[in-house]
């Protein structure tokens, strides 16, 4: 299992993300992790045939979800 999707279980289960939250994330387009000697970064990916307000928040809104279930 990828580690974020073990970071969002926990997360939920730990009662720090809701369900629907948790949903939010599963829903990303891509989560890419990268990392060098000293940290790790992950990121939300969202694709979209139209770039608009309601797609940038979206995004926005599922990379902060994501960072707040740890990776």
């Amino acid at each position: 299992m990828a580690d974020w999707v073990s970071n969002v279980e926990d997360t939920i289960d730990a009662g720090m993300l809701g369900a629907e939250e948790g949903n939010e994330i599963r829903r990303l387009d891509a989560i890419v992790r990268a990392r060098d000697e000293a940290r790790e970064v992950w990121l939300a990916g969202e694709v979209s045939l139209t770039v608009n307000v309601h797609e940038a928040e979206r995004a926005v809104r599922r990379a902060c979800l994501l960072s707040r279930a740890g990776a």
